[in-house]
């Protein structure tokens, strides 16, 4: 890939990741927490497809460095989300959405920075 759409996709997929978080964020913002069923499996459905698009282009990318970049945020932000939504565990529906979305995110930062390490030390 060029060095231009392997940016673009890096920032697309970066883009992506931070709407699902808004989107999970959409669905508990109710008080009381109420995720219906139906709710769950779309976000489950979406996760599942991101996950198959983020680490399949982890494996084709060269620039590992630029999508640690840009994988931070989203995993900062699904490190937060994890840190008040666990302890608190109002629905069970939320708390394995959260649990299941941010470990994708952070999984990705994770092995994207082990593929950077990985090269940098061959």
């Amino acid at each position: 890939m060029t060095k231009r759409i392997d940016t673009v996709i890096g920032l697309i997929l970066s883009i992506i990741a931070l709407s699902i978080w808004i989107y999970r964020m959409i669905l508990t913002s109710d008080i009381p927490i109420v995720i219906t069923q139906q709710q769950f499996i779309i976000f489950m459905i979406i996760i599942s497809f991101y996950t198959v698009i983020q680490f399949g282009y982890i494996i084709k990318t060269k620039r590992y460095i630029l999508n640690i970049i840009y994988l931070a945020f989203p995993s900062i932000i699904w490190t937060l989300t994890l840190n008040d939504t666990l302890p608190q565990g109002y629905n069970k529906f939320d708390t394995i959405s959260v649990v299941f979305g941010g470990g994708i995110v952070i999984l990705a930062f994770l092995y994207c920075s082990y593929k950077a390490l990985k090269k940098l030390f061959q």
